[in-house]
């Protein structure tokens, strides 16, 4: 499975029915992703969900975070964008690896309101285009006058 951040991702299979009343998978540890730099980086699976019958049979769906942080890193980083690559779905601990799913790039569009990032960018460019030329005219001086 591949896709960028913000992709809905959904998952089922089956487990060990002697797990399933524990509240086993009903934890969403992150997207581990391979120590690169010195950076193990952990994205969160965002609007996790997750169901388990007493037969062990696993459905559920989760949506890949944009950013995340170091696990155990030596120095503080603070908040990482998410970075392509492959990533072990870990539920629910760091070493219980369920899957795997390849963050392909930065969402396609913007979290909250769907609209398209191209979009804004394309907005933004031309407010700031907008201002230097307003700058530009406002500063401009006067030519001198031959008086002679």
């Amino acid at each position: 499975m591949s896709g960028p951040v913000g992709t809905r991702v959904s998952f089922a299979g089956d487990v060990d029915p002697s797990t399933t009343d524990a509240g086993y998978l009903t934890f969403a540890y992150g997207l581990v992703g391979d120590p690169e730099d010195g950076c193990e980086l952990i994205v969160p699976m965002d609007d996790y969900r997750a169901t388990v019958t007493t037969q062990g049979h696993v459905e559920g769906s989760f949506v890949v975070g944009s950013v995340g942080g170091c696990f155990m890193s030596a120095t503080d980083r603070g908040p990482q964008p998410a970075r392509p690559g492959t990533y072990t779905i870990a539920v629910p601990c760091h070493a219980c690896g369920i899957g795997r799913f390849e963050i392909t790039g930065p969402p396609r569009s913007l979290a909250r309101t769907g609209v398209p990032v191209a979009a804004w960018f394309a907005v933004g460019s031309a407010f700031i285009a907008m201002g230097i030329a307003c700058n530009c005219a406002a500063n401009r001086r006067p030519a001198k006058a031959n008086i002679g």
